[in-house]
């Protein structure tokens, strides 16, 4: 994953731990895991100096799990209503504004 929202500087004030801790604990987690596919290397075959990469249609964590058959049923039913309660541009919003505060405290 390449979300770059936090860029790169450095956390080391105490203050922030709470904070950076429930969004990756709340927001980032259900963002990340039910809406954002990733690809799965399928095969790589080499073409003379070339690689040929063949990759499987994106998912989502959340459609790997539930396609999985050691997952019980009722598991992937919770699953499947913490899915319709989400919306992702309420995430995103929630994301960004817990940025912001985060930002907020470094500059102070």
């Amino acid at each position: 994953m390449t979300m770059q929202y936090l860029g790169y500087e450095r956390f080391d004030d105490p203050r922030l731990v709470k904070l950076l801790n429930e969004l990756y604990q709340n927001e980032w987690y259900y963002f990340v895991n039910m809406f954002l596919p990733s690809f799965k290397l399928i095969k790589k075959e080499r073409i003379g100096s070339k690689i040929k990469k063949k990759y499987a249609d994106p998912k989502t964590p959340l459609e790997k799990l539930l396609e999985s058959k050691e997952i019980k049923s009722d598991v992937k039913d919770v699953l499947r209503l913490q899915y319709k309660n989400l919306n992702p541009y309420e995430l995103e919003n929630e994301i960004q504004e817990t940025i912001r505060k985060i930002f907020s405290l470094l500059r102070i």
